[in-house]
This record gives C-alpha cells, sequence and structure tokens, in this order.
C-alpha cells in the first residue's frame, strides 16, 4: 500500500506528463529521473505507461511525453527497472513501429520514433548481457517489420532506425543484404507515387536507410581497403578485425556497388571520410579508391 506521499507524487507526476505546462512537465520528469525514492511507484509508473500508450495512439505530444518518462524510468540509477523491461519494451516497440502515431501525416512522428530507437539501443546496451534473449527478440520483431511488404512505410522507417541502432553486426548481417531488394521491390515505386504523403515517407525511410549505410561505410571502409589490397593486419585496431570481414563480408566490392547504384553520389560525404553528418573520421575512403585497390590486387595476383 501506497503512502499518501508517495500516491500525491504519482498523481502530480502523471498529470504533469499527460499536460500541456511544459516547465512543470520537465520538472517532473526530472525527479523521475533522479528521485531515490520512488522505487515504490516503478510498478505504477510502468502500468500508467503502458495504459497511456494504448489510448494515444494518435496522439504525438502525449506519446513524446511518455516515451521521456520511460527514458527517466531506465536512467534512474537509483531503482531497478529492469524488472519491468516486459511492460516498457512493448510500449517502446510501439512508438518505433506504429502504422500511425500522429492526428495528421504533417506531424513530426519521426522525430519520436528515432528517439524511440534510442531508447531501443540504450535497453539493449544496459541489459543485453543480462537478459541474453532481449536483443535476438527486438531484432527479430524489427526484422519481420522491415521485411513485409505489407506493412506501411512509417512502420519500415521504424524498423530500419530501430536496426541501425542494435549494433554493426546487425546493420552487416541483417540490414544491409538486404537494402538493395528491399529498395527496387518496395520503395522506389512509392518514391514517384503521385500520393504526396506516400512519397514523403518513402523519402524518409530512403534518407534513413542512406544514413545507416553511409555511417557502416565510414566506419569500417578503411579496414574493408585493407582486406582488399591485402595489407591489413588479423588484429587491426578497429570494432571488426579482418578476420571477421573476410568470414562475414566475402565480396564487399560488390554490395558497395550496389548500394552506389540506389544512393549514388548522396554517399560520397560518408565515405570520402567525413561521415556525412557524423563528424570526421580517419577510415573512411573514396569508391573509386576501394575499385581501384581491387583491380590492382588482381593483377598482382595474376
Amino acid at each position: 500500500v501506497l503512502s499518501r506521499e508517495l500516491q500525491l507524487y504519482f498523481e502530480k507526476v502523471t498529470s504533469a506528463v499527460k499536460g500541456s505546462d511544459t516547465a512543470l512537465k520537465d520538472a517532473a520528469l526530472k525527479s523521475v529521473s533522479e528521485d531515490p525514492g520512488i522505487h515504490q511507484l516503478v510498478p505504477y509508473f510502468t502500468q500508467f505507461v503502458a495504459d497511456e500508450v494504448t489510448r494515444n495512439l494518435r496522439n504525438l505530444p502525449v506519446l513524446v511525453s511518455l516515451v521521456r518518462m520511460m527514458r527517466c524510468l531506465l536512467t534512474n540509477s537509483h531503482i531497478h527497472t529492469e524488472l519491468y523491461l516486459h511492460q516498457l519494451m512493448p510500449c517502446i516497440l510501439t512508438c518505433l513501429v506504429g502504422r500511425n502515431l500522429s492526428a495528421f501525416p504533417s506531424e513530426n512522428h519521426w522525430a519520436l520514433r528515432d528517439t524511440s530507437a534510442e531508447l531501443v539501443g540504450m535497453v539493449c546496451r544496459r541489459y543485453g548481457t543480462a537478459y541474453r534473449n532481449l536483443q535476438p527478440r527486438i531484432t527479430k520483431t524489427l526484422l519481420h517489420a522491415f521485411l513485409d511488404p505489407q506493412r506501411p512505410l512509417t512502420t519500415h522507417y521504424g524498423a530500419i532506425v530501430g536496426l541501425s541502432v542494435l549494433g554493426h553486426r546487425v546493420v552487416h548481417l541483417l540490414l544491409l543484404p538486404n537494402v538493395t531488394a528491399y529498395y527496387w521491390k518496395v520503395l522506389e515505386p512509392q518514391l514517384h507515387a503521385e500520393d504526396a504523403v506516400r512519397q514523403m515517407e518513402a523519402r524518409m525511410c530512403h534518407g534513413a536507410l542512406l544514413k545507416v549505410t553511409g555511417r557502416f561505410l565510414c566506419e569500417h571502409a578503411g579496414p574493408f581497403l585493407e582486406l582488399l589490397t591485402g595489407k591489413g593486419q588479423e588484429d587491426a585496431d578497429g570494432s571488426m578485425d579482418l578476420r571477421s570481414l573476410r568470414e562475414m563480408f566475402p565480396d564487399f566490392t560488390k554490395r558497395y556497388e550496389e548500394l552506389y547504384s540506389i544512393f549514388g553520389e548522396a554517399l560520397l560525404p560518408y565515405i570520402s571520410g567525413t561521415c556525412g553528418e557524423g563528424g570526421a573520421s580517419g577510415n573512411g575512403v573514396g569508391l573509386e579508391m576501394v575499385l581501384q585497390s581491387k583491380k590492382n590486387h588482381h593483377k598482382k595476383s595474376s
């Protein structure tokens, strides 16, 4: 049984989260993220979030506040929210891949999906070791959403940005191999649709794919170039060693050409060493360098 003080606290916080007073809402959420004495309220807060997400599936401002509240609960170091992940994760995934998360298509539900994806990544990094089936289950859910051509483009967008935060192996093994087929069979026709909303949704999916593809190439093109030229070491510095690259991506140039045929010169800011919007990187390499290195390597071998 909650004390009267905790009951009042719960009522004020939940009222602020659903309300329109920005200052009050910010203060309430800050308290949820830092207060060490709210552990008794965690099951009530998680149930509140679950109920309100269900009730407000097309109320974007409320959904944004609820995702912020989930982040605050998950980042409060004084409480054990991992016990309630089974309630929170469906809410986060709903705000990531839900069909309609706003009253009008013009509302920026894309930012909500981006924030939800960041939250998915945070949960997997923090609890993935202790709960071994957590990330595989999330990955399976998102991959199915991405590969289902009957799902709306809004869901595809959420799946793309969700998969992109689950690590380079998920991007490499599950997302990138499906980009070409997805683009030509699903996305490309919608980019030329007569419906302006459908066109806009397709452009958002295209942009999300470009970003995750470009960042992957920016981070790993350097080691790949060493792989192609035969100059790399098995213990090369970086997030992926060359032995893994040989096993996981035996024909990088072919895949690179396929991606270039889709995204064209939009990839150049990433692979030229600037990582697009992500800032400078010392591992970037241009397409021409990779292709030329491959040709030179074949000549030397013959």
